[in-house]
């Protein structure tokens, strides 16, 4: 469900380049970034109608996600009568890697995996805040 970008592979290189000599501990990591590769014009998501009524769905989802916005993951989820979906406020990460270090979300992320047990339709937890810069 990832938005689409306006830049091809050439112009992430670019931006690589440039990002990586202001901000040398991360700024680099456009070019090993496989989703810069994906055709995503070959990818057709499957019919919603087809997903089983009694799949057990969970989605956490980023406020700020720059690639996945938080308005197509709800319309998704909104779309799944059985979904469970987590969002984690000011959060600004495409990937929520878990442990996240919120309980709340951390929990009810080993319950739907380990006991099968689904969270409430809708959560919302707090996500860590970004660094200071000193």
């Amino acid at each position: 469900m990832d938005a689409k970008t306006p830049f091809d592979a050439d112009s992430w290189a670019l931006h690589s380049k440039f990002h990586a000599e202001y901000y040398p501990q991360s700024g680099g990591f456009y070019a090993t970034n496989p989703a810069l590769f994906w055709d995503r014009s070959l990818f057709k998501p499957p019919p919603i109608e087809r997903i089983p009524s009694d799949a057990a769905i969970l989605t956490v989802q980023s406020e700020y996600d720059p690639y996945t916005p938080l308005e197509s993951a709800v319309r998704t989820s909104s779309a799944l009568p059985q979904a469970s979906m987590v969002v984690v406020t000011d959060e600004y990460q495409h990937l929520v890697m878990l442990p996240y270090g919120n309980d709340s979300l951390d929990r009810s992320a080993a319950d739907f995996f380990l006991q099968q047990k689904e969270p409430p339709r809708l959560s919302v937890v707090e996500g860590k805040p970004l660094p200071l810069v000193p």
